[in-house]
């Protein structure tokens, strides 16, 4: 297997990892950062989300640093997270039918069908889908609002005195005004 394939499956694993924890495996601020931990790291530390350790067994050979010892997609696919009698009692009617409804539209003519359409282990039901988006967005919203709280708490008291002070400016320039209107209009008189 040549060394694009094997990258593709370290990102494979990041992806997975992501959609099993709502978190990247190494997450820093900027670029920098991320490639010095990674250096750094001997390998990848197991999140604390990830209760079962077939799936921890498959992320982390999936997330493997050395290429040459990561695992293929081809072996990947045969690992026990997906080919246990676990993995296949996982297995819904709803899958079961989308495979079925595969296979009779590939007999009608289908030509767009696949074996992965026709194997219920590959597909994924909706439910789940919409489940891990609604996650994914009320984790985002709560990201959101973690860091508006904290603003408000580091520049909260700041935005304040700021507008005292654009009210002491103005209410300066005010009096400076009237004083030279005042003048002036002595001024005028003399």
């Amino acid at each position: 297997m040549n060394v694009t394939q094997k990258v593709d499956v370290y990102a494979l694993g990041i992806t997975f990892c992501h959609l099993t924890t709502h978190k990247y495996p190494v997450d820093e601020k900027n670029i920098e950062k991320q490639e010095i931990k990674i250096t750094q790291m001997k390998s990848i530390n197991r999140p604390p989300e990830i209760k079962d350790d077939i799936l921890w067994d498959l992320l982390s050979q999936l997330l493997e640093f050395d290429p040459i010892k990561r695992i293929s997609a081809a072996e990947a696919l045969q690992h026990q997270y997906f080919t246990s009698p676990e993995a296949y009692a996982d297995i819904s009617k709803e899958q079961q039918d989308l495979a079925s409804q595969a296979t009779v539209a590939q007999s009608q003519g289908n030509s767009m069908i696949t074996e992965f359409d026709k194997d219920p282990t590959f597909i994924v039901e909706q439910s789940v889908i919409e489940k891990y988006i609604l996650e994914e967005i009320r984790l985002q919203k709560l990201n959101e609002q973690n860091k508006n709280d904290n603003s408000h708490k580091q520049y909260g008291n700041e935005g304040i005195q700021s507008i005292f002070e654009i009210n002491e400016n103005e209410e300066e320039v005010m009096n400076n005004d009237q004083l030279n209107s005042h003048q002036s209009n002595n001024d005028n008189v003399e």
